[in-house]
């Protein structure tokens, strides 16, 4: 059986510039590494993770971050948003 769960994320109260540095933390090897250390062993090629572990993740909180490092976080976003990336099997030479 295969499932799909997402969870919705209400952006209305960030600022643009908050939205694209919280998607450039959800994006990166700190994330993607956290993310694999709190995935369920499974039987097949795939990996499950369930919402209590996603609820433990750690994630950037951009409503404290200054408005300089935001901006600076904002173009690093600008800069590789359309940039096609390796797999996850090539990080180290991505």
């Amino acid at each position: 059986m295969v499932r799909n769960t997402w969870w919705s994320l209400d952006e209305s109260r960030l600022s643009e510039d908050q939205i694209k540095t919280l998607l450039l933390w959800l994006k990166s090897t700190i994330d993607i590494i956290s993310i694999f250390g709190r995935r369920a062993i499974t039987r097949s090629a795939f990996m499950a993770v369930n919402k209590p572990a996603w609820l433990s993740m750690p994630v950037l909180n951009v409503k404290e971050l200054s408005k300089i490092k935001l901006n600076k976080l904002s173009q690093v976003y600008d800069e590789f948003a359309n940039t096609e990336l390796d797999s996850i099997s090539r990080l180290d030479s991505d």
